[in-house]
Parts: structure tokens; C-alpha cells; sequence
């Protein structure tokens, strides 16, 4: 499904919020807009870069394809690398650069928290590059525990299992 939303409002750099309904992914959008001001947008779209089925070019030719407006891109732990700015427009689509982190709260809940129009920062560099090498100690010890188990050599680096296996 599409997470469609709408704002109202010429030029205005801010993401689209309320209004919020689904549609069956596939279902063309163009001209099936109640209100001909109605910006659509996928504000939740995941890249080969985490586990998403598309590269950006392609994400962004279906969204396009779609009838969308707007696509945010929200990897998991971690900013697009070839969007440069917190908002680009690549072949007549706005698309948003944005991230998604599981975050714990104090009661112990873990939530996934999407961010949008991220800026490039340092902090958030550092911290996304832990993350991965979190993911990818966690990978090499998944994979050393299945190959005791089974006594098998799997074949399989860590880098690689978490590329194919996506984030948990």
C-alpha cells in the first residue's frame, strides 16, 4: 500500500500531513484526485541500500510511474547516499530524504520512528555508522551459531548476510 497523504498549500517545503488514506499499491493515481491541489506522496520507502527491492533510480521512475508527487526515502539507519540535500527533485518528483530508527522507550517498547527532510550531521553520521556495525556484528554471530549448530561452513560473510537478510 501507498501511504498517501495530503497537504494544501503553493511551494510549501513541508511534507505533506493529514488527510492521511491507503490505496492498493499499483492503483494509478493520476487524475483520480478529489481535489486537484492534493499532493500524493509515499512517505515510507525503502531502498537497496536497506531492504527494499529498489534502487533509488527505480523507486523513484515507479513513484513518478504511480502518479505520485513525492517520495520520502526512509533506509533503515541510515540517509540515502545519493541524495545530496534533505529535499531533491529527480526527474520531476520530489523526493525527501529521510530515515527510519528503532528507537526503545523507557518502558522497553520498540518503536520505529521515521525522520524526514533530514539534514547531512555529523552526530547522526556517527551514530548511523555504529548501528551498522552493530548489524554486522549481530550477522556474524546469527551465522556463527547456525554453522555450530548445523556443523556446516554456510559460505556466507556477515556483510553479506545482512545485505541479503535486510535489518531485523
Amino acid at each position: 500500500y501507498y501511504n498517501v497523504l495530503s497537504w494544501r498549500g503553493p511551494g510549501s517545503p513541508r511534507l505533506p500531513s493529514a488527510n492521511g488514506v491507503c490505496v492498493p499499491t499499483g492503483t494509478p493515481l493520476r487524475g483520480a484526485r478529489p481535489d486537484p491541489a492534493m499532493v500524493v506522496a509515499d512517505l515510507h520507502a525503502h531502498t537497496t541500500v536497506s531492504d527494499g527491492t529498489f534502487t533509488l533510480d527505480s523507486l523513484v521512475a515507479t513513484a513518478r510511474d504511480a502518479g505520485l508527487d513525492a517520495v520520502a526515502v526512509t533506509d533503515h539507519d541510515r540517509t540515502h547516499p545519493d541524495l545530496g540535500a534533505p529535499v531533491v527533485d529527480r526527474d520531476g518528483l520530489t523526493v525527501v530524504r529521510g530515515i527510519e530508527l528503532r528507537v526503545a522507550l523507557s518502558s522497553g517498547e520498540r518503536i520505529d520512528l521515521l525522520g524526514y527532510g533530514v539534514g547531512d550531521d555529523d552526530d547522526l553520521r556517527a551514530e548511523c555508522d555504529r548501528l551498522q556495525a552493530d548489524r554486522r556484528d549481530r550477522g556474524r554471530r546469527i551465522i556463527e551459531r547456525v554453522e555450530a549448530r548445523l556443523g556446516v561452513d554456510l559460505g556466507v560473510e556477515s556483510g553479506e548476510f545482512v545485505t541479503v537478510v535486510g535489518p531485523s
